[in-house]
């Protein structure tokens, strides 16, 4: 039950992830590369997480 609970807020951090990237990447801005790296870092930190978790 636990790790089913964890796999839920590892896919909304993939989630998250993915749409801070995706806006991002519409404004094209120059200064937001830090916001970039971060979100690329989130989703790849809760995809491997969540790979962990599954039993």
């Amino acid at each position: 039950m636990d790790s089913f609970i964890l796999q839920i807020v590892f896919v909304c951090g993939i989630i998250f992830g993915l749409m801070m990237f995706l806006s991002t990447i519409t404004r094209k801005s120059n200064k937001d590369t830090y916001q970039m790296m971060l979100s690329i870092a989130v989703v790849v930190m809760c995809v491997t997480s969540f790979l962990l978790t599954i039993d």
